[in-house]
């Protein structure tokens, strides 16, 4: 019978692995589960290393190659000779080398005593974990003797500072990893493409007919696609709003450009760039739906590079008033009174100067501030409330 430690490890390894590995897999693998009983046991090191990919096959130049229709496999402590090519999951003994997991622990799922992390081998995905779950994370359970001789005042900066930083890096990563879908580009029309005019005349009309609808139908597409996020950027950031205040009138800013920066990307695309080479190279062969098409292209550029423009302009202005925005959030009513003259100057300054940022949007600014200030004040009454009848019933 499995103890509720090693099934804590094993819930942990499901979560990693479940995109790759079936559940029961995992579960009833039983070198998987000797490795670990001899890892809480003490005999196999302080750290256990688990990888989850496909076998390795060697190839007439004697390398190594992952075979791509091998079925995904478990290894566990082979770091030091296997190479890291998909997803990994780890364990790190927090007791005294050798010394063996008593009964109490093994009944306890998780405490301090085990620690537990992730690899990839993406490098970027593997640096946002870190940074996101442990460094931004771990700050919050920082006991006050394990920050030293850092003044408090100090360690508020620096959590908000790996805060913002952390944050930012998270929201790159996962737009980058979800970004937007553009529908691919077949291979068949692509051989197509890449054909010279003498070799397409020995297709047949209907296959060249229709191989030429299938081009103009996936770039229709692609024009459809930056049309809707465009017009749906707006609405999703709106729907996903939880903060009511200034903050989010700059993350919706960061979104947008973020997402506008992936969008402008694929116009450097090689699909992209082949068919609009194709397109061009026809000239007056060209029919009147195909100069639509580059037309609507040309157009739909236009609109998202300009939204790119106004999203990274508007990031550049609110980001100066950041320092602004944080007594909105943790400040008293005292410190809120002493901020309005300068964060005034710099509104004043950013409805001058910027390009893009007009009354419209001014006036949704001023209308979070406001909002937040007036949360802010209401949550100290309240919270004062609470704390002095606590200790004097009868002052209220």
């Amino acid at each position: 019978m499995l103890t509720p430690r090693v099934q804590w490890m094993n819930s942990l390894l499901i979560g990693c692995f479940g995109k790759w590995i079936d559940e029961t897999r995992i579960k009833e693998d039983t070198e998987l589960r000797e490795k670990m009983n001899q890892f809480l046991a003490g005999k196999s090191g302080q750290v256990l290393l688990i990888y989850c990919q496909k076998p390795y096959k060697i190839n007439e130049r004697g390398e190594r190659v992952v075979e791509p229709n091998g079925i995904y496999q478990i290894y566990v402590n082979e770091g030091k000779s296997l190479e890291l090519r998909n997803r990994a999951a780890f364990f790190v003994r927090m007791i005294p080398a050798g010394k063996e997991f008593t009964q109490g622990q093994l009944t306890t799922p998780s405490d301090s005593d085990l620690c537990y992390g992730e690899l990839s081998s993406d490098s970027v995905i593997c640096m946002n974990k870190t940074i996101y779950n442990y460094l931004y994370n771990n700050l919050e359970f920082l006991n006050p003797d394990e920050w030293g001789e850092i003044e408090p005042d100090h360690r508020t900066e620096i959590k908000k500072v790996m805060e913002v930083f952390a944050k930012d890096m998270n929201d790159t990563v996962d737009s980058l990893i979800k970004g937007v879908k553009f529908q691919e580009l077949s291979q068949k029309c692509r051989e197509y493409i890449l054909k010279d005019n003498n070799n397409r005349e020995f297709m047949t009309e209907s296959e060249s007919q229709s191989l030429q609808k299938d081009i103009e139908r996936t770039y229709r597409s692609w024009i459809e696609t930056l049309g809707k996020e465009v017009e749906d950027m707006e609405v999703i950031q709106q729907t996903n709003e939880t903060d009511i205040g200034p903050k989010s009138e700059l993350e919706k800013w960061k979104y947008r450009m973020m997402r506008l920066s992936c969008i402008n990307d694929f116009s450097k695309s090689s699909d992209h760039r082949l068919i609009s080479k194709y397109f061009a190279d026809m000239k007056n062969k060209a029919s009147t739906s195909i100069i639509n098409l580059m037309n609507d292209m040309k157009q739909r550029k236009i609109e998202t590079h300009t939204s790119h423009n106004e999203a990274k302009d508007n990031v550049k202005y609110l980001s100066t008033l950041e320092i602004y925005f944080d007594p909105l959030y943790t400040g008293t009513p005292d410190t809120i009174i002493d901020s309005p003259q300068s964060r005034m100057n710099s509104l004043k300054l950013i409805s001058f100067t910027a390009r893009y940022y007009d009354t419209s949007k001014m006036t949704n600014l001023f209308s979070r501030i406001t909002d937040q200030m007036i949360n802010t004040c209401k949550d100290y009454i309240l919270d004062k409330k609470v704390k002095a009848s606590n200790e004097d019933p009868e002052y209220f």
